[in-house]
């Protein structure tokens, strides 16, 4: 035995190898280091030794950049054994260095073996093939030793030590490596059945989940020692770096997840709006991470997790207060270990709750207990909304079967009014045509008597009375125009099916334009009608009906008398165009407004400016008509207040 350590506060561990395991928590003295400059000299032998704290329980201070001393003295009972083992957990930390006295009175730093499992070190002073931090310890029976230890990390500094005899520390750390490997892989299994969920479901929020699952999974492997234990080159820096993202990763799915697991009965806009604004910061934070700033507001991260925690809690219990369905009942008990677990150990990593093994495993055992019992409301769920769509699918179709017969019955009924309206307008028709046939019989009477009496003047006029006789002569074709005239108009399937009824001949442009010149000079002696034909216009040959061609021709030039000054002359042309003769009637007259063009040759459609002259709107569309059953074209360039040439375009053809 030696004399007690100047300045020791704690008492020393008196450790029997038949207890196997005895914790070191109120057996250690701390010192802080926040320079991280301190050595073994100063600490053990210098002015420092006397800053010494004892440590009630295991040690906790948050997230510190400081560097932490230990120091404890193990008295080791006869009969002894062979070396025990000392275990700090967690696995995570960055440097521990334990400096192990060679004889039970060191008088210097040189009288101690400084032990590391820092990498590349990592397996150096390993005692066996484990995922823990351990170290041999080598303490006589009947001695009792004094250890100092020098731990530093980049995250939480949140540690507690433990000596195992060596049967112990193997059973022990069989355990652990069992639990390791059944909790990882638990977890991976976990995530491939939410993707495949989510490749059945197409849902979101088991993509969310998987991602989740999948960063819970990798936080865990860094920290219980599997990280070290496959990559033993994983230096401190990137260990850390990569629990950071880990950690960031779990506040950004988790709340999305979450979101769309309270969401299954309809959208709730505040749960949204928190669960988005905690993604929205662990995001910002991933971004810290890889920047490598994270670590002055990993404090705050904590308190927004456990906040968010509060929230889920307070959230899903009023969910199963209001709404106490079997799926709020299974998602209350789904997330209620988290609510157990999470806390724990967010607490623990800011220092308020004492590291400990125990404490460390049951958060893992918590988490493990959520996954297994969200995966099974999440299986369920699957199963529902797969039900949900069925139905969906049924109601869907019932209502597409009855759109469809809806539908069907509206379809007859319309069929029934188009075909009482298709009769009612043929009857029209068939009234109109025999209000024709007597409106043509009425004005045939007359003409007829007109033109007898025409005859009957003629007969007695003398022979060389020339001037009667040609006033008679212009009566009688002027009676044959008009009968000509009511023949057609007042016959309007006639025009209709122009087409097929056309009574073509050969017709000679030059005298059929020529005839239709003076016809109109006869009904309107005080115009001036101006008549130019080409001359190879004139030889031309048209296949036309020529009651149908003149009856067009004559309405384009009465519109152009019609619409144009007394005192200005309207001008009918020909020309020949290649395989087409071009026919023209051009006047000087109040032309067309532009936004009429498109619409002139509607039925019964009018030109704004046309309000003053007598008509019906149904000259031109007659007209086109005609042209087109000729197998012809007719354009109409015309400017407002200027005047208006439209020209008709017939194929020649004998």
């Amino acid at each position: 035995m030696i004399a007690p350590v100047a300045g020791l506060a704690a008492p020393a561990l008196v450790f029997d190898d038949r207890q196997e395991e005895a914790g070191l928590e109120g057996h250690v003295d701390r010192l802080r280091d926040p320079t991280g400059l301190l050595t073994l000299d100063d600490v053990a032998f210098g002015a420092a030794a006397g800053d010494f704290q004892p440590v009630r329980g295991d040690i906790g201070l948050g997230y510190t950049n400081d560097a932490v001393w230990l120091r404890f003295q193990v008295t080791r009972v006869p009969p002894g054994g062979s070396e025990i083992y000392l275990q700090f957990v967690p696995n995570f930390l960055s440097t521990i260095a334990v400096y192990q006295p060679l004889r039970p009175d060191p008088s210097g730093p040189g009288d101690y073996r400084r032990l590391s499992l820092d990498a590349p070190a990592f397996f150096t002073h390993r005692p066996f093939v484990s995922i823990e931090r351990v170290f041999a310890l080598e303490v006589p029976a009947g001695e009792t030793f004094t250890f100092y230890a020098r731990v530093r990390t980049m995250g939480s500094m949140a540690l507690a030590l433990t000596l195992r005899s060596g049967e112990a520390q193997a059973a022990h750390a069989l355990r652990t490596a069992l639990f390791a490997g059944a909790y990882q892989g638990t977890i991976a299994v976990m995530v491939l059945a939410n993707l495949l969920f989510f490749i059945v479901v197409r849902t979101p929020l088991y993509l969310n989940y998987a991602l989740f699952l999948a960063a819970i999974a990798g936080f865990h492997f860094l920290t219980n020692g599997l990280a070290r234990f496959f990559f033993p080159g994983l230096t401190a820096t990137g260990l850390q770096a990569a629990i950071w993202a880990t950690w960031c990763a779990q506040s950004i799915f988790g709340p999305l997840f979450f979101r769309d697991a309270l969401a299954f009965g309809g959208r709730r806009p505040w749960v949204d709006r928190v669960s988005l604004a905690v993604a929205g910061i662990s995001t910002a934070c991933l971004a810290l991470t890889a920047a490598g700033l994270l670590r002055p507001f990993a404090s705050a991260l904590v308190l927004v997790q456990l906040g968010f925690l509060l929230f889920c809690l307070v959230t899903v219990t009023a969910n199963l207060v209001r709404r106490p369905t079997a799926y709020a009942v299974w998602v209350f008990i789904a997330f209620t270990p988290q609510y157990l677990g999470g806390p724990l150990a967010l607490l623990r990593a800011i220092g308020i709750v004492p590291q400990s093994g125990l404490s460390y495993t049951a958060y893992q055992v918590a988490t493990l207990a959520h996954v297994l019992l969200m995966n099974i409301v999440l299986g369920g769920r699957v199963k529902l909304s797969q039900a949900m769509a069925v139905e969906a699918a049924r109601a869907s179709e019932q209502r597409a079967q009855t759109l469809a017969e809806q539908r069907t019955r509206d379809l007859a009924a319309a069929k029934a009014r188009a075909e009482a309206a298709l009769a009612a307008e043929q009857e029209a028709q068939a009234e109109q045509v025999r209000l024709v046939d007597m409106i043509s019989h009425q004005y045939r009477t007359p003409l007829s008597t007109i033109r007898n009496s025409a005859d009957s003047i003629a007969l007695a006029l003398a022979d060389d009375d020339v001037d009667n006789r040609n006033r008679v002569e212009r009566i009688g074709r002027a009676v044959a125009r008009l009968s000509e005239i009511l023949d057609i108009t007042l016959h309007p399937r006639r025009i209709e099916h122009a087409a097929t009824d056309l009574n073509r001949q050969p017709l000679a442009v030059g005298p059929f334009l020529s005839a239709a010149a003076q016809r109109t000079r006869d009904g309107h002696p005080g115009r001036r009608i101006d008549l130019e034909i080409d001359t190879a216009a004139a030889a031309a040959v048209v296949s036309a009906d020529a009651a149908l061609l003149d009856i067009a021709l004559a309405n384009l030039v009465e519109n152009a008398l019609k619409f144009s000054p007394t005192t200005r002359p309207v001008t009918l042309s020909a020309t020949l165009d290649g395989a087409a003769v071009r026919i023209t009637i051009a006047d000087r007259g109040i032309g067309i407004p532009p936004g009429d063009l498109q619409l002139i040759f509607r039925k019964y459609y009018r030109a704004a400016n046309a309000a003053n002259h007598a008509g019906m709107g149904v000259g031109l569309r007659l007209v086109r008509q005609i042209v087109e059953a000729h197998a012809g074209r007719i354009a109409i360039d015309s400017r407002e207040d200027h005047g208006t040439a439209i020209t008709v375009e017939l194929p020649l053809g004998g």
